[in-house]
């Protein structure tokens, strides 16, 4: 930083100018020798400054190399090494390296998701990178780095950082080169919702109003509210909150109870009028062979019926108490919130 700044700028020929009225540059002879010479260093400079600015990483690495520079002023020397990222495509960008991105990070590497991440913090990311993390160094909000990090063949970019201004040039500056980005966005106040949608964003993601959500999810899923009942909460306090934001009551996602079973979980689902299973019992639907699940208990009338006789019938308001792995569980649930029945592909040796 201090090699970019270390030329003489325009300003400082209105000073020149002032302090040679001043007498202040002017020689011995009374002539304005100093002025002279102050215009030429200060052209000289001019003329460097860009290669300056070229080289400046490798001065910096010299300097630090040679000059008995303290441990300290070495760390802020040293510059960040360049990443080019290589055959990225369709991949995610994470703005921002904090909490939330490095959670993000984490996620997509567990799920081999294509991902590379953007921090302004030289520090961090000197240090993520000493660990492999694919991540470059600069300012989301500067077309260049956008392009540096490929935005052109991306597919999602997440911008999990705290300061709005930025926020909002990143997601207009990411629109304009890629208009088919998926952009989703977090801001910790629901009243910025519509001007982030407005700039360009898909998503966007109200700190405050979502850790609410989650928490009042979690007690209602402790009491073993029916998964399809919570959704139907959220989606409501969402389209109060900011309307369009998407609604996670089309999720066919089913919350667990806190029940450990290896590979498999407990789900809970009420049964309604639309259910294709009212008024079947459980050997006419049998559910084990079929897709994978087993009913373990229901609750009828505020009463519990566990190991239920398979000539029970399914009645509406019941609910049922289905215990299975996450991926069959969610597959049979059209069956009973009264939508078309997706194809499973399960086969029962997966069970």
């Amino acid at each position: 930083m201090g090699l970019t700044l270390s030329q003489i700028g325009e300003f400082s020929f209105v000073l020149a100018e002032m302090g040679r009225k001043e007498g202040f540059l002017i020689g011995q002879g009374g002539d304005d020798y100093y002025y002279q010479l102050f215009l030429a260093v200060t052209t000289v400079t001019m003329i460097l400054t860009p290669f300056i600015i070229m080289l400046a990483p490798k001065i910096s690495e010299l300097a630090e190399s040679k000059l008995p520079v303290s441990p300290k002023m070495k760390k802020g020397l040293k510059a960040v090494k360049e990443q080019k990222p290589e055959g990225l495509n369709n991949h995610l960008i994470i703005v921002g390296m904090g909490l939330n991105g490095s959670n993000l990070a984490k996620a997509a590497k567990r799920t081999e998701i294509e991902y590379l991440v953007i921090e302004s913090d030289a520090d961090l990311v000197q240090k993520m990178q000493a660990r492999g993390e694919p991540i470059i160094f600069g300012d989301a909000s500067y077309e260049n780095v956008l392009r540096h990090a490929e935005i052109v063949k991306a597919h999602t970019l997440v911008c999990v950082i705290d300061n709005p201004v930025a926020t909002f040039s990143i997601i207009k500056t990411s629109r304009k080169l890629n208009p088919e980005l998926h952009i989703i966005v977090r801001t910790r106040y629901v009243e910025d919702v519509p001007d982030l949608f407005n700039a360009g964003a898909n998503e966007v993601v109200p700190e405050e109003f979502e850790t609410s959500v989650e928490i009042f999810s979690r007690v209602l899923n402790h009491y073993l509210i029916p998964f399809d009942e919570i959704n139907k909460l959220t989606a409501e306090i969402r389209s109060d909150g900011y309307g369009v934001l998407r609604d996670s009551s089309d999720s066919l996602d089913m919350e667990k109870t806190k029940i450990s079973i290896p590979g498999n979980e407990i789900n809970t689902v009420k049964i309604v009028k639309e259910s294709s299973v009212r008024g079947k019992s459980l050997k006419e639907m049998d559910l084990r062979s079929k897709y994978g699940v087993t009913v373990v208990a229901i609750s009828r009338s505020g009463k519990a019926i566990s190991n239920p006789d398979p000539d029970l019938k399914f009645m509406e308001g019941d609910i049922v108490h289905i215990l299975g792995s996450h991926k069959n569980c969610a597959c049979i649930l059209p069956l009973f919130v009264g939508k078309e029945l997706p194809d499973c592909n399960y086969t029962p040796e997966t069970f």
